[in-house]
């Protein structure tokens, strides 16, 4: 017989999801951003937003006072919409398991293992997805990588000439709002990396209607020959970054973050590779389901005749872009 109850393991699991949770998605700090201030739903069938794309009335100058104001409106967004990505991942205890860890001090470690590898999974596929766009699991998530993607946010071409659909909206419909900032920096980092960097932000942070880029995720290659730039005036960002183990150099008042996840050499076409991507957080928005939370299901027994538990925890979300031209990419910056 168990030595545990399924409630007893239930309940142990629930309290090891309050105190890893957070460590976890500190290891992704554009997750651990988004997550902390996501919009928590209840439902429906999809997400649905507005990409602010037109000017809502004329402005008038009244020079002698008795000119005629113009009436004339127009709605200033394009309806889009994102659907759900729910997903899960599971803790198992063997009957195997307990009798080798057995003890409560035992077994809770080696469920308080699982948990935290469960919850670095889930972190890993849904980083995988939106920032490269390369998980074969996550397919409902969306993705910023559109250099070689045609749903991806973020392309590798002229503001104005992209041509991709997001969240059901054609970029091509809206030539002059909804693209994104963009500079190939030729693999010339050295010389031309700065200047490019420098280009992308005030491009976009002189359209954005609120906030600024504070955030930069870079290839391995990237992050590092940006630091070289900076090497006798290199400074690390807070003592928050820091104690959540990511330190990170800063790009004027953003935050600039290392990922694994993508780099020129693999994200490519036509010669044009990601590097960078430089984002308005202000202008990203992540969406949480309230009844999926992280939330762990019950402990059950395996029905295939095997001796052993398990429990689910679910996750449901979506992450969806307010805005597109705020936003911008540096590519071929790993040379």
């Amino acid at each position: 017989m168990a030595s545990y109850t399924n409630d007893q393991l239930t309940s142990t699991v629930q309290k090891l999801l309050k105190t890893q949770r957070q460590s976890t998605f500190k290891k992704s700090p554009l997750l651990d951003l988004l997550l902390k201030g996501a919009v928590k739903d209840d439902g429906g069938l999809k997400i649905s937003f507005g990409f602010g794309v037109n000017e809502h009335s004329a402005v008038t100058q009244y020079s002698s006072g008795t000119e005629s104001g113009g009436m004339s409106a127009a709605d200033i967004s394009a309806a889009a919409e994102a659907p759900w990505c729910l997903f899960d991942g599971k803790v198992h205890l063997t009957e195997r398991d307990e009798l080798i860890n057995s003890g409560s001090l035992a077994v809770g470690r080696i469920l308080a293992r699982r948990v935290e590898n469960v919850l670095f999974s889930l972190k890993n596929e849904t980083e995988k997805q939106l920032l490269a766009g390369t998980s074969t699991i996550l397919t409902d998530l969306q993705t910023m990588q559109g250099v070689t993607t045609t749903t991806g946010w973020f392309e590798e071409l002229a503001f104005g000439s992209q041509t991709n659909t997001v969240c059901g909206v054609a970029k091509s419909s809206y030539t002059g709002t909804l693209q994104n900032q963009f500079v190939n920096v030729g693999s010339t980092f050295a010389t031309t990396g700065l200047p490019g960097m420098r280009k992308v932000r005030d491009s976009a942070d002189e359209v954005s209607s609120k906030g600024n880029i504070d955030i930069v995720i870079a290839s391995l290659l990237s992050y590092g020959l940006y630091g070289d730039t900076l090497t006798t005036q290199e400074r690390f960002t807070s003592k928050e970054d820091l104690d959540g183990g990511n330190p990170s150099l800063m790009f004027g008042g953003a935050k600039m973050y290392m990922s694994s996840r993508f780099s020129a050499a693999t994200i490519f076409t036509g010669g044009v590779g990601l590097s960078m991507y430089m984002l308005n957080s202000q202008n990203l928005e992540a969406h949480v389901h309230s009844g999926a939370n992280l939330k762990q299901g019950p402990f059950i027994s395996y029905a295939n005749g095997q001796n052993g538990r398990f429990c689910s925890i679910k996750h449901m979300m979506q992450v969806v872009p307010l805005a597109l031209n705020c936003h911008g990419i540096i590519c071929n910056a790993d040379a």
